[in-house]
């Protein structure tokens, strides 16, 4: 069906419908998503009898789409690689606030290993380490480890527990883990006082970083903005508007959302359906977007500028 057309069905629907669909959720394909997933398949692709199995630190500001771009990875990852099975990769999000061994424990029971106690006080953390090492290196290939910034919350000592435990796991586990977290994360590493076994830079070497960039005006950028407006199915009256040609828009855009994806993506959004609310003219324009920005408390006028502007 013609864009056209399916613009045309989209302008008969009520207003409830209409938001529905607005809100509606699409992954985006770019540049750096597929040059991480390749990263990620090269870590997949390890032999177990290697001496040091590699990991990887994925890190990037709130709302760049990190934990987007994990969940996609595996969807892409069981669609196209040939005999791919669910089990094969593990997502597992650290708990706030706690220690390394209600950490594990929790992972061990994410891993559905039977008899771990909720409230696990008796056992070392090595148990329940050893416990899903087993577990991952006899029944799944890939583990990932979202919010890893949660270790802020808890002190220095388990801190530094927990980092030396997930050492320890992929040393025996024998699969690949990647850590998710916050641009920064490698902060906790620089709090480690009195680090006689090198663990910085032990982990350091075992999950480089791979940082998720902030979007910049450019050719990638504009045909992102093509894809949200498609599927943003504004019915404009006479000509359409392709606000992803005009370039104070472009401009506006990143500014408002400082160049993260999952801005880009609410700020739009969040326009069409404010346009769609107040019965405004279907276009995008600078000042639509600058409404819009304020209702999300985004920064306006902000220190954040385009880049050589």
């Amino acid at each position: 069906m013609s864009d056209n057309n399916m613009n045309g069905i989209i302008g008969t629907f009520d207003l409830d419908s209409r938001i529905k669909y607005t809100q509606k959720e699409y992954f985006y394909e770019y540049n750096q998503a597929f040059e991480f997933w390749n990263k990620i398949m090269i870590l997949m692709m390890q032999p177990k009898t290697k001496t040091k199995i590699k990991g990887l630190l994925l890190t990037g500001a709130p709302d760049s789409g990190k934990s987007t771009l994990v969940q996609q990875f595996q969807y892409e990852y069981l669609q196209n690689v040939r005999g791919a099975q669910e089990r094969d990769i593990v997502l597992f999000n650290v708990p706030q606030g706690v220690g390394a061994r209600q950490v594990f424990a929790q992972l061990c029971r994410k891993l559905n290993i039977p008899d771990i106690p909720n409230n696990p006080r008796n056992d070392p953390v090595t148990h329940f380490i050893v416990k899903s090492a087993n577990k991952l290196k006899q029944d799944h290939k890939l583990l990932i480890v979202d919010e890893f910034q949660n270790l802020y919350e808890v002190q220095g000592g388990l801190r530094k527990k927990i980092i030396s435990s997930f050492n320890q796991l992929i040393n025996e586990s024998r699969i690949p883990i990647v850590l998710v977290g916050v641009t920064g994360v490698n902060d906790i590493l620089r709090s480690i006082e009195n680090d006689l076994s090198n663990l910085k830079g032990t982990f350091s070497s075992r999950f480089p970083e791979y940082k998720l960039s902030r979007w910049e005006d450019n050719e990638e950028f504009q045909g992102l903005l093509k894809s949200l407006y498609e599927d943003l199915h504004l019915n404009p009256e006479g000509t359409p508007s392709f606000f992803y040609y005009n370039d104070e828009i472009r401009e506006k855009i990143i500014e408002y959302s400082q160049g993260l994806l999952g801005r880009i993506i609410t700020l739009l959004k969040e326009t069409a359906i404010k346009i769609f609310c107040d019965k405004l003219p279907e276009k995008i324009t600078p000042e639509i977007l600058k409404e819009t920005a304020i209702d999300l408390e985004y920064t306006i006028d902000s220190d954040y500028r385009v880049e050589g502007k």
